[in-house]
This record gives C-alpha cells, sequence and structure tokens, in this order.
C-alpha cells in the first residue's frame, strides 16, 4: 500500500486487492477509516473507474480509493462485509453501469424495474432513444 498516496488522500488499488487494502484501511490504527462516506462508479470509455470515499473520525481526514475494471468484464469484490453503507451504492452503480459486485448479498435492482432497464443509462455507450449519441454542447440545440 502505497503510504504517500494515502498521505496525499487518494489511492489506487488493483481489483484483487481491494478487500485486502480496504480492510486494512479499516482495521489498521496508523489509518483508521472507519467510514465509507460513498461509493461510486465512472465510464472512462476503455474502463470503469470504481471510486469509494472512505473518512476516519479519529484523524479527521478523508481518502479516495480507486479501482479500475474492464468494459467486457466489469466485476470487483463487494466491500459489504466492511462497510455495511455499501450495500445500496453498490446496487445503484450495478443498476447504472451493470458493474457485478462478487460477494454482495442482495444485488438486485435497486432504482431499475425488477425486470431491469434493458440497458445501462450511466455508460457512454448508451444513447437516449431519439438521439444520434453526439451532444449538443449542454444548449439544447
Amino acid at each position: 500500500m502505497n503510504l504517500e498516496m494515502i498521505a496525499a488522500g487518494s489511492l489506487e488499488t488493483k481489483p484483487e486487492a481491494l478487500l485486502n487494502e480496504m480492510r486494512q484501511l479499516r482495521d489498521n490504527p496508523v489509518f483508521g477509516f472507519d467510514r465509507l462516506i460513498d461509493l461510486t462508479a465512472v465510464d472512462r470509455g476503455e474502463t470503469f473507474e470504481l471510486v469509494y470515499r472512505l473518512n476516519s473520525l479519529l484523524h479527521d481526514r478523508d481518502l479516495l480509493v480507486r479501482a479500475k475494471v474492464s468494459l467486457e468484464q466489469p466485476t470487483i469484490a463487494s466491500v459489504s462485509e466492511i462497510w455495511e453503507s455499501a450495500l445500496f451504492g453498490e446496487r445503484e452503480v450495478h443498476d447504472m453501469f451493470g458493474i457485478v459486485f462478487e460477494g454482495h448479498p442482495e444485488l438486485e435492482p435497486l432504482l431499475a424495474p425488477e425486470e431491469g432497464f434493458g440497458f445501462f443509462p450511466l455508460r457512454k455507450s448508451y444513447t437516449l432513444p431519439g438521439r444520434s449519441g453526439q451532444t449538443d454542447g449542454g444548449n439544447g440545440r
């Protein structure tokens, strides 16, 4: 684990190391990140980036932990066994991006209908029906 990155407030990890590093960040008193504040994902075009925001009440600091997964095999371990607060965030990310959280006890739709949307609305590859996929620059024209 890169201590300089932790001190700077941002840590990148490999998906296969995520659970081990998250446990260390929570359990090691030097770090003391006892709360998962938020988790989300970003479609980077070639990969998905999972972003976890941790907080340490003891040390009064935040840490962003990032892990990248492939578009073709969007799977990563669930951190819900470490922080129960991940339960809903992981379900939301699954609904919006299609990322599978291995070990999640109830990975069923949270925002989507029970049968799902049939698509993942926050993926860059998704375009609204009737749109060409080109952006209008935000001006509505």
